[in-house]
């Protein structure tokens, strides 16, 4: 089975090389724009079921989930990129765009980086802390929303394009294949939103380990005003760790429930 994981890993970038061609194609050119949009769709959902089906190959074959190090990260955020752009703007078939060739291209850049920087050897880390499912479900969805939050910004930066060309009145080619700013601004949204949703989860996760860890609440109010107050802005109670627990656990924790994502845990290295 491990064969098998490394010629999905030589075979998920040259599926992604094909998808910058294909966008890059239709971006670049002005024939059949239309009828050369048809086949996104299928294009990307086959190339996103080839990645979920390469990491749950790689699941099976090291008894983890693709976060333990910098190399299975970048796979894991370029599966999760390709996977809320098919539900901000191809799940919707007739959304589909020639923004497709930004996105593809950061797929393709990160999977390149991960196929080829990868390694099979012995457990980078014998820590339960890699099999432990609330830790993994944290890191996961923190993913997600990074990812999705990537995908919001190269739509605004797409946004700030189209604005100037049409301020300056120059509609050649680029302002033909980038999306109204109208349907960009529809886009960020959903995008936004995937990342809203997930980093909300992440954060809830932490709180979910916290109680478990403490046999308490992470944040209390006595309603709901002061309770949205707590999570805003307060900062858990010291958790008082038990003598039985490992001493790294409350910063574990803590990261866990920063308000800044850039402090959480970004992965499980």
């Amino acid at each position: 089975m491990e064969s098998l994981l490394v010629v999905l890993e030589v075979l998920l970038p040259i599926v992604y090389g094909a998808m910058v061609y294909y966008f890059a194609r239709t971006f670049f050119r002005s024939v059949n724009v239309e009828r050369r949009l048809s086949y996104a769709t299928p294009m990307a959902y086959a190339a996103f079921l080839l990645h979920v089906s390469y990491i749950g190959l790689f699941t099976l074959v090291h008894h983890r989930e693709l976060l333990g190090t910098a190399s299975e990260l970048c796979s894991l955020i370029a599966v999760t990129l390709l996977g809320v752009y098919i539900f901000a703007e191809l799940r919707p078939v007739r959304e589909a765009s020639a923004t497709g060739f930004f996105v593809a291209s950061v797929v393709f850049v990160l999977q390149s980086i991960s196929s080829i920087t990868i390694t099979h050897g012995p457990e980078i880390n014998p820590r339960l802390l890699l099999r432990d499912p609330i830790f993994n479900a944290h890191v996961t969805t923190s993913v997600f929303g990074d990812a999705a939050l990537i995908l919001a910004a190269i739509y605004g930066g797409l946004y700030l394009i189209q604005y100037h060309l049409i301020q300056r009145n120059e509609y050649g080619p680029i302002f033909e294949h980038i999306p109204s700013l109208e349907r960009l601004e529809r886009f960020g949204i959903r995008a936004n939103s995937v990342g809203f949703l997930f980093l909300t989860i992440s954060t809830a996760f932490g709180a979910v380990l916290y109680e478990m860890v403490t046999g308490r609440k992470a944040f209390e109010g006595k309603n709901y005003t002061s309770l949205v107050a707590a999570i805003l802005g307060a900062e858990p109670a010291p958790m008082a760790v038990k003598t039985f627990t490992p001493p790294a656990m409350e910063k574990l924790v803590r990261r866990c429930l920063s308000k800044d994502p850039e402090e959480r845990w970004q992965s499980i290295r």
